[in-house]
């Protein structure tokens, strides 16, 4: 019930829920044991005797094959059921005289007040499980306090749980955790379930079929489905990959969304050395039906013998090149094998009926999306390999060591070699996330592999077995625009004056800290409104220091402003207008209620990539045309707040419109892709001219420390002592306290200090 009466009513009046609806795999007879304990009427129950005999007679399989054991029912008051009614109405009293003194018990003897202090301060140095743990603390004892519903967009996320077949427990513990103990979620499907907005590992058990482990955190897919497979049917050396839409980030190549795969299995561990010696003992090295495909080296292809050659150990023996006399060094047989070529790899695949994953086959089961949370976790930085499965960096589908210990060939050809991603053990940690590419017949210490196997009719789907190219630029190499051709491109930013007709269509004044205003103007492209959001604060005075903020790619998967994903976004720059300035967030064409189906807001030489970006900037711009129109905004000082996708446009807003001062950019870089010279990055980031602050994670998958984000600040034509860049020992998102306080100060300096207010009470 909601409540302690509800609950009494209930106690009194309602018939419990039969426990075979609750765990289908109870037998019978304990089925209605318990619900014969459960009856109402005291003398409708079996005395302690015969429930003791019935009990004995479910655990003993002579007894529960006979007959069903009778459960006698004893002489009693038929006036028990008065006497629990009185009791209830004790009840009632009870909880209402005990109820402060149980909810200071059950927090440990803190207010809610001190809890949500504790969730808050773990969100802000980014500890979303533990903010979560204690945001679930207060929603025990005061689920309706309005801080709550505040604090939840930031530390959870509500999701959907999903099975094939369904019926399968969950249960969660997490990532990396060295507490051991597994929370049951409950049984699929589940729907809205609240979960900590953390990396989280699932676990999936369901009688009859092989149990799963997912790691996630429902980045902006707030629905996991888990594919199970009836016990026995995988290996017990692989896990199995759900498939679906081929989605991955790797340095050097454009980001791959363009078609599906379908569920795979893929080895759980490296091959280690003592895989690769069954191979070798199986006379791998001279069975010409392992080695399927042409020996190629300088243009020309060589014969069996030429390259049969190469395939020798430190001692001349058949095998990788870290063996010596045709075996691996003592100790070290469950380390991944090193020192193998391409070759090698895809022939020990034939071998064991597997085959060499593609890279976009390895880059769905590695996680790369998730490198933050994975590295720390792994073997980088090493003296050397580390036996497989001994470090707890796990990917998201039960994969061990994708990121460190050896790099892992794949099939796929990038025209200038075989990909080899991962990085290995003496390797910077930003090299998991790296497109690494390597002559096939390159046998380092440090390459290794891992297989896979093709589910169906065994091959992959053709789209994922073509050449992928690598597409990394020098940005230092490159020369800028003249000023005539600069000047020629920024003219696509500009419109004709016409009317704003400004609608003020809400106005929403029930948050503590701000009062939000819902705009729309007259957009300059497609005879559309363009909707705006003001949010003015409370413990400032007018005029307002302002911030013009463009958000993350995760405002094109929203469909509405106040949508879980869009709520949660915001509240990391919530602080913003805490601080008491006045943040406008702009709803930019294909966004929120503007909302196209937009695959990938990723830079491209297509037309229709040049038509948006001239879009969102024209949006932005217009913006900025009605905060001119209000006396309660400072335009003089007006800052470009940027995150990720915003953060990446940091090098071409702030260029073409002059109205804005200062600039803070999160998560930002400038990325490998090429664009159209009109909108390409490189053509307006020279011309970036106003204080520009750039915080980064330093394992970034998205915008890589060196080919992004140095080249990006770098190139920025603020003097050096108006421009820093801030390093952190994160991934996408750096710690937020840390955020915090470097973008305040950034403003405090180039926009000056607030107009303070009375600051309002939390």
């Amino acid at each position: 019930g909601d409540h302690a009466g509800a609950v009494t009513h209930a106690i009194v009046h309602d018939e419990p829920t039969p426990v075979e609806s609750l765990r289908a795999d109870i037998p019978d007879e304990l089925a209605r044991l318990v619900g014969n304990a459960l009856r109402k009427e005291p003398t409708e129950r079996a005395d302690s005797a015969a429930m003791l005999r019935a009990l004995e007679a479910t655990q003993n399989p002579a007894l529960n094959s006979a007959a069903t054991v009778q459960l006698p029912v004893p002489e009693r008051d038929r006036s028990g059921r008065m006497r629990v009614v009185a009791m209830a109405f004790g009840v009632l009293g009870l909880f209402a005289a005990f109820a402060w003194i149980s909810d200071r018990f059950a927090s440990g003897g803190r207010s809610v007040g001190d809890i949500l202090a504790v969730a808050r301060e773990r969100a802000d140095v980014g500890d979303y499980h533990a903010a979560f743990v204690a945001a679930k603390e207060a929603d025990r004892v005061a689920p309706d306090d309005p801080r709550l519903a505040e604090l939840w967009p930031l530390v959870s996320e509500v999701v959907d749980v999903k099975t094939t077949p369904a019926g399968a427990d969950v249960f969660t513990q997490p990532y990396a955790s060295d507490d051991t103990t597994w929370t049951h979620l409950g049984r699929t499907p589940l729907e809205e379930l609240r979960v900590p907005s953390a990396l989280m590992l699932y676990r999936f058990e369901k009688p009859g079929y092989d149990s799963a482990v997912r790691a996630s955190m429902f980045a902006a897919e707030l629905t996991l489905e888990v594919g199970l497979t009836p016990a026995g049917t995988v290996p017990p050396e692989m896990v199995r990959v759900d498939g679906g839409r081929a989605f991955g980030w790797l340095a050097g190549i454009n980001p791959f969304t363009d078609f599906t795969l379908d569920p795979y299995l893929i080895d759980r561990f490296e091959v280690t050395n003592a895989d690769y010696k069954r191979f070798i003992d199986a006379g791998g090295y001279e069975r010409r039906e392992f080695w399927q495909h042409p020996f190629e080296k300088d243009g020309r292809t060589l014969t069996w013998q030429e390259a049969r050659a190469a395939f020798v150990d430190a001692t001349g023996r058949p095998g990788p090149a870290t063996w010596e006399l045709g075996t691996f060094a003592e100790g070290t047989a469950d380390h991944p094998v090193g020192g193998v070529s391409w070759y090698e790899a895809a022939a020990y695949a034939a071998f064991a009926d597997k085959s060499l994953p593609t890279l976009f086959h390895w880059v769905l089961a590695s996680g790369t999306w998730i490198s933050s949370e994975i590295t720390p976790h792994s073997q980088f930085g090493a003296a050397g390999p580390a036996a497989v499965g001994h470090r707890d960096g796990l990917g998201p589908y039960g994969t061990y060591d994708m990121a460190g210990n050896v790099r892992e060939w794949c099939s796929t050809d990038s025209g200038r070699g075989r990909y080899i991603p991962g990085g290995a053990w003496d390797d910077d940690a930003y090299m998991f996330r790296n497109a690494s590419v390597r002559p096939a017949l390159d046998r380092s210490t440090r390459n290794g592999f891992r297989c896979v196997r093709y589910l169906g009719d065994g091959q992959p789907p053709e789209a994922s077995t073509r050449i992928v190219e690598l597409t990394q630029r020098d940005y230092r190499s490159e020369t800028p625009v003249s000023d005539e051709l600069f000047e020629v491109y920024r003219q696509r930013f500009l419109y004709d004056d016409q009317p704003l007709d400004p609608i003020v269509e809400a106005v929403d004044e029930s948050h503590s800290h701000w009062v939000r205003e819902k705009i729309s103007v007259t957009s300059v492209y497609n005879s559309e409104r363009l909707p705006l959001y003001l949010f003015r604060p409370r413990n400032a005075t007018p005029p307002y220091k302002t911030v013009i903020f463009y958000p993350g790619t995760g405002s094109t998967f929203s469909n509405a402003f106040d949508s879980a994903l869009a709520k949660r976004e915001r509240s990391y720059v919530d602080f913003v207008i805490r601080s008491g300035r006045a943040l406008v967030y702009t709803v930019l064409r294909a966004t929120h209620e503007r909302n196209e189906g937009l695959e990938s807001t990723w830079p491209n030489d297509s037309h229709r990539y040049v038509d948006y970006l001239t879009c969102w900037v024209k949006d932005l711009r217009r913006a900025i045309d009605y905060v001119e129109t209000r006396d309660d905004i400072e335009v003089e000082t007006l800052a470009y707040f940027g995150f990720s996708w915003g953060a990446r446009y940091g090098a071409i807003v702030p260029a073409v419109e002059p109205r804005l001062k200062v600039s803070v950019l999160w998560s930002g870089g400038l990325v490998q892709a090429r664009a159209r010279p009109e909108v390409d990055q490189f053509t307006y980031v020279t011309r970036v001219n106003i204080p520009t602050l750039m915080i980064n994670g330093r394992y970034d998958t998205t915008h890589p420390v060196e080919t992004a984000q140095k080249t990006m600040i770098d190139l920025i034509a603020t003097p050096a002592e108006h421009k820093r860049h801030v390093l952190y020992d994160a991934g996408h998102m750096p710690p937020r306290n840390a955020l915090i306080r470097e973008t305040l100060d950034w403003l405090d300096r180039y926009q000056g200090p607030v107009r303070r207010a009375t600051e309002p009470s939390s």
